[in-house]
């Protein structure tokens, strides 16, 4: 016969190991920038690897330099639009005045998280940089910080007819996400909520080793390993798009609420994070000039006017007469030149990035420091 009380003590061990094995799963995460990809969610991209691939890109920027002299650095900071549609060398080579120019871009980001990445940069590691674009979709403007948290799916739907089409296409990457998500279906079913709370969890632990690395006056490479642009965002690549994948992509704009005229406002948690990016721009003498960015026909068609009215009015009611120049580029590339609703091809980029220079440099007085 089994004694319960041995029962009990196998019972104990094994929940003191599992506590042992989250710990260093949650540790690995947020304290370096690989953790194994059989356990990773896409969600967890935004906020805690997020955090530190930017924060990876500026200490790249701060570390000592052996002639001393600080570089007069552009910031292009944005979600992964500003890294998949912008060419940096073109961006480098075109704008006047030159500078080197640092791009803060993260998958997925909300206009929170783009204001807590700004934060990062000027206030923790002193950077002052001559100019500064913030690039944009209107649709960010119905995220907040906090929607996220109540509807973060454990469930990801996966169909044999797409993996089936991903290999006739030769995706093996997209083949490669909708196993990695297979996988993720079964850990989110044997542990609910595992990803709601493996993402509040590693953002705080890499945010509590920075305010720990900054109370005891620590630089802010004692943080961050330096490291320029991920070049993992260079290896994925985003497929053709057809009526189906647009179709798909819009039910999903739709259900983050992108569509919902209700979520959009000037005093929305949101639209006044972008007016605190312009007034911390402008508080070191960067510039800033507003870029929407690129957007395919049917997302502009479904994106309610509620937008382009809440960013309009949360501007010219922080700013008056001082309002910060918004460069419209939503409109300005053919849906032919697209790969998604935001995505450009690289034919569509680079007819992209020559035009914002162009815009740009008619935009240089609004955009440099003295």
């Amino acid at each position: 016969m089994i004694e319960v009380r041995r029962l009990g003590g196998i019972a104990a061990v094994s929940a003191v190991l599992m506590l042992i094995l989250l710990g260093c799963e949650l540790t690995l995460m947020s304290t370096t920038p690989w953790w194994p990809r059989w356990l990773r969610n896409d969600w967890a991209v935004v906020e805690s690897q997020g955090f530190t691939v930017v924060s990876q890109q500026i200490a790249d920027v701060v570390r000592p330099r052996a002639d001393q002299q600080e570089p007069s650095l552009g910031v292009l900071i944005g979600a992964s639009q500003a890294w998949w549609d912008v060419d940096s060398a073109a961006l480098e080579s075109g704008v006047r005045p030159r500078r080197q120019w640092l791009r803060l871009a993260v998958l997925g980001a909300s206009m929170v998280e783009l204001e807590t990445f700004e934060r990062l940069l000027i206030d923790r590691a002193g950077v002052r940089p001559k100019s500064m674009i913030i690039g944009m979709s209107l649709g960010m403007l119905a995220r907040s910080e906090t929607y996220r948290k109540p509807e973060i799916p454990d469930w990801s739907e996966v169909k044999l007819g797409r993996i089936v089409s991903y290999l006739r296409q030769f995706r093996f990457r997209a083949v490669e996400w909708e196993l990695r998500w297979l996988v993720g279906n079964v850990f989110n079913t044997c542990f609910p909520n595992r990803t709601r709370i493996q993402l509040r969890l590693q953002s705080r632990l890499q945010r509590a080793r920075l305010a720990l690395s900054e109370s005891l006056g620590q630089p802010f490479t004692a943080v961050a390993a330096p490291r320029k642009e991920p070049s993992q965002w260079k290896t994925w690549a985003i497929g053709q798009k057809t009526p189906e994948s647009v179709r798909e992509e819009l039910e999903m704009e739709r259900s983050e609420g992108r569509f919902d005229p209700s979520l959009y406002s000037p005093a929305s948690e949101a639209s006044q994070s972008l007016v605190e990016m312009v007034r911390l721009a402008r508080s070191v003498g960067a510039g800033p000039v507003i870029v929407l960015m690129p957007a395919a026909s049917a997302f502009r068609h479904e994106l309610p006017p509620e937008a382009r009215r809440s960013l309009n009015t949360a501007l010219r009611e922080a700013f008056g007469a001082s309002v910060p120049r918004v460069i419209d580029m939503e409109p300005s590339i053919p849906d032919e030149l697209f790969l998604d609703l935001h995505h450009l091809s690289r034919d569509g980029r680079a007819v992209f990035t020559s035009k914002l220079v162009d815009e740009l440099n008619r935009a240089d007085e609004s955009m440099t420091s003295p």
